[in-house]
C-alpha cells in the first residue's frame, strides 16, 4: 500500500474505522466493567446470603438462614421471659388489692383501722 497513492477520501475512511472501532472497543470495555462490577454485587450477596466458613485471620460469618433461626431462637427465650414477668406482676398486684383478706393490702388496712381506732385494752383500762 503506497501512502502518496491514497487520496483525501481514503485517508478519511481509514480514520473514520479507526474512531470507529475505538468507539466500539470503548462501549465494550464499559459493558464488561459494568458487568464485573455487577457479577462482584452478586458474589457479595451470595456470601452475604450463604455465610462464609472461616478462613486465615477472618471468622465465620452465618448466613441469612442461620441469623434468621439465631433471632427466632432468642425471640422465644424473650418471650418465655416476658411470661415470668407478667405471672409475677400479676402476683404482685394481687398482693396490692383487697381481697378475701390474704393479701398484703388487706393486712395494712387491718393495722391501720386497728391503730386509728384503738380497741379497750387492759392497759387503758388500769390508767382510768
Amino acid at each position: 500500500m503506497n501512502l502518496a497513492a491514497l487520496g483525501a477520501l481514503d485517508i478519511a475512511g481509514m480514520a473514520g474505522v479507526a474512531v470507529a472501532a475505538y468507539l466500539v472497543i470503548r462501549r465494550v470495555w464499559t459493558a464488561v466493567r459494568s458487568a464485573a462490577r455487577g457479577l462482584r454485587r452478586l458474589g457479595h450477596f451470595a456470601d452475604d446470603w450463604f455465610g462464609e466458613p472461616e478462613r486465615n485471620g477472618a471468622p465465620a460469618r452465618p448466613g441469612v438462614i442461620e441469623r434468621i433461626a439465631a433471632i427466632e431462637t432468642d425471640g422465644a427465650a424473650t418471650r418465655d421471659d416476658v411470661r415470668g414477668l407478667v405471672e409475677r406482676v400479676e402476683r404482685v398486684e394481687h398482693e396490692l388489692r383487697p381481697n378475701s383478706g390474704a393479701s398484703l393490702r388487706d393486712a395494712i388496712d387491718r393495722v391501720e383501722n386497728a391503730v386509728a381506732e384503738p380497741a379497750e385494752s387492759p392497759i387503758t383500762r388500769k390508767n382510768r
